[in-house]
């Protein structure tokens, strides 16, 4: 299972870094659409709806909706959707911490967690896209991947070595706190090495090393939330698509909180440094 785990993930990783490096934001706006639509297809089974026509209605106004944000939406109504992203993450936040003392939270109408999945992907999605477009892009989109990458990785042999507290049990079994202090320790490593490496100002460096760090914890959080609605939909995987990985949502899931908080921190560092 790791050695397939490994594989998919060394795979994907190319895949990713070449559509950052090589596509222009149009094309590569196209292709992280179709990622989240797949992820969106998941979601729709997280949500309640199993009919295949009931996925494919879903898909295709989540589709929809990318469109209208691309084509139709001026900058500032963008940030607006983006910051209601962030909204919707420390509402989640809150979630998680009652589900985790009594396992129960009522969120039992599908329509309410169809428009969940929408306020997670489609901000996620406007995110991204415009980090890429960035002057910066290509070098910011890499460092975001490979944060949300090396924090996951510390956080799985931190807490496999050292786990003994549990972070939220009812909710995901498997992280400790040991685990996020990891995540966190490399989350500054990584952090410090990039701002000495652009020669960033001492104060907009220590900015930076925060908000990298905060990224790194919003990562986490993503994880915990898409893990809490797949129990209280009674299932272990999004879906069996990428081998050892489980699904596109189970891949995702951290960048999806990740990407708005990264992009929001950005936004106000371009604006006050």
């Amino acid at each position: 299972m790791l050695k397939q785990r490994i594989i998919t993930a060394i795979i994907l990783a190319s895949v990713i870094i070449s559509a950052v490096i090589f596509l222009p934001t149009q094309i590569f706006a196209i292709v992280l659409a179709a990622i989240i639509c797949m992820a969106a297809w998941e979601w729709a089974a997280c949500a309640g709806f199993h009919d295949i026509a009931e996925k494919v209605l879903y898909v295709s106004l989540i589709l929809l909706c990318l469109v209208v944000c691309l084509v139709f939406l001026q900058k500032q109504w963008i940030v607006l959707i983006i910051a209601g992203g962030l909204i919707w993450w420390i509402i989640a936040m809150f979630l998680v911490a009652r589900y985790q003392m009594n396992k129960s939270i009522n969120l039992s109408s599908r329509f309410f967690k169809a428009i969940i999945g929408g306020v997670i992907l489609i901000p996620a999605w406007l995110s991204l896209v415009l980090i890429h477009f960035n002057k910066s892009g290509v070098s910011l989109m890499l460092f975001l991947f490979f944060l949300i990458w090396l924090a996951d990785s510390a956080a799985y042999f931190s807490g496999r070595k050292f786990g003994s507290k549990k972070l939220a049990s009812n909710v995901s079994p498997g992280k400790s706190w040991e685990g996020v202090y990891g995540a966190l320790s490399m989350s500054l490593i990584f952090g410090a090495s990039y701002a000495f490496y652009t020669d960033m100002r001492i104060i907009v460096a220590v900015y930076f090393i925060l908000l990298v760090m905060f990224t790194a914890s919003f990562s986490i959080l993503g994880d915990l939330v898409e893990s809490m609605f797949k129990r209280m939909a009674g299932i272990k995987d999004s879906s069996n698509i990428l081998p050892g990985h489980g699904g596109v949502l189970d891949r995702v899931d951290s960048l999806t909180s990740a990407a708005p908080v990264f992009f929001a921190g950005l936004w106000a560092m371009e604006r006050f440094s």
